[in-house]
């Protein structure tokens, strides 16, 4: 199916990536950029999640995450998570 360690490793990478930037004055430029530019559902469902939580553009995260949450293309644990956020976020479970 795919190599998951890799994938692991990779996640690690985006998610301290996206910590160093989220104190940043330019972290809205970065997250768009991101979510502009990445094919990879990973990233870009770690992306979202951020920008919900940091309170970037939350209409636009939320558009983005339906799209993973309902993909065919995706792994379904892409989807999963993407829909768990959403729920949670509705829930009132995660905050900014």
């Amino acid at each position: 199916m795919g190599d998951y360690k890799s994938g692991n490793r990779a996640y690690k990478k985006i998610e301290k990536n996206f910590e160093l930037v989220k104190e940043s004055s330019d972290k809205e430029k970065f997250y768009l950029n991101i979510l502009n530019s990445s094919y990879s559902a990973s990233t870009l469902t770690t992306c979202c999640a951020h920008m919900m939580k940091l309170g970037i553009h939350p209409d636009i995260t939320r558009k983005k995450l339906e799209e993973i949450k309902n993909s065919k293309e995706y792994y379904p644990i892409l989807a999963f998570n993407a829909d768990m956020f959403l729920k949670e976020w509705d829930k009132g479970n995660i905050k900014y």
